[in-house]
This record gives structure tokens, sequence and C-alpha cells, in this order.
């Protein structure tokens, strides 16, 4: 649940895909983002029904695994099947630290843009010929860097951090070779 990628392996101090233990702590993917909240709001519930004590509320636990992807299938098809109601109350265990005793507010917006730059393709000894659709879209990811968040300089105490991060995170491959210009970049 919401384990991304694990990278370049060679940065992790063991094997990303075993679970080991040390210092009283796990390493592992999923051991942090979202794996332990998850554990611990079954170990929650389990515990809640095994007291036996009537609880003023009822209680669920909602799983959902598309967060990275939108929330479509996850969260938002609850929300559209309206299995919450009005007044229901949320707790969305997303953070923590070693002594348990930290609760973040906060919250981030999605916004995924698919930007095509063109250009004309030549191979890299004549660029005069061609538009490096590359180099524009260095350009255009600066500028938009820069812009955003010169927009978005807000700042609330309540957050952490307490002003906007954006982030460009992703491109796809352009060119087979290193020394042509690309014709696009995505």
């Amino acid at each position: 649940m919401d384990t991304v990628s694990e990278g370049d392996p060679s940065l992790w101090s063991g094997d990303p895909f075993v679970l080991r233990v040390e210092g009283g702590k796990a390493y592992g993917r999923g051991t942090c983002d979202n794996g332990q909240d998850l554990i611990a709001g079954m170990y929650a519930l389990k515990a809640l029904k095994e007291s036996g004590e009537a609880l003023k509320y009822s209680i669920g636990l909602a799983l959902v695994a598309d967060e990275e992807l939108g929330s479509a299938y996850g969260i938002q098809k609850l929300l559209d099947e309206s299995i919450f109601g009005a007044g229901d109350m949320f707790v969305v265990p997303d953070y923590g630290n070693s002594r348990g005793d930290a609760v973040e507010i906060a919250e981030k917006g999605l916004l995924w843009l698919k930007i095509n730059v063109y250009g004309r393709q030549v191979h890299a000894s004549t660029p005069e010929k061609g538009k490096n659709a590359y180099r524009h879209s260095a350009r255009l990811i600066n500028r938009l860097d820069e812009e955003l968040y010169r927009k978005y300089n807000g700042e609330n105490r309540l957050f952490e951090p307490k002003v906007s991060t954006i982030e460009m995170t992703k491109h796809e491959k352009n060119v087979d070779s290193v020394n042509i210009i690309p014709v696009s970049y995505h």
C-alpha cells in the first residue's frame, strides 16, 4: 500500500525486499509509508474488538491503494458510493515518528500535467539545423518551477512543511542515442 519504487538498490544498506530489524526499527519496502499505519490500524481495531467494550460509534478501516494514481478507484469510489455519511469522522494514518507522539496535519493537492514539447530532430553535430525539444523542455520546467513557487508562496504554521511543495518528478524517454537532438520531449 502506497509503496513507491525502491529506486537504486545500491543506495539501500540492505536488500529493500527483505525486512530487517535493527535497533528496534524495521527497515524494508512499505515499513514507513504506509505499511506501519495499516498494521497499526488493524491491531487497534483488533484490540478494540477483543476488549469487549461497547463503542459509542461504529468504526471501520478502509484500505485503498491508488493514492499515487489519483484515488479514482480508492477513496473517491467509496465517496461516490456514499459509504460515508455527513457526520462520520476520519483518521487517515499517513505519518508517524518513533515516539508515536506526532500528529501530522497536512494534505497535498495533486496536479499531473503531461506536456509534449516538439522540435526538429537532427544529428548533434549540426544543432543549428534542428530545434532541441530537450533544451526547450528544460527551460519550460525551470520557468514553471519559478512561477509556481512565486505564485504559491504562502506560509501556514499548521502544516509541515509550512510552505507549498511543487516538484517535477518524471520525464519519459525521448531518444535512443546520445548524439541525436530530440524531436519531442514528454
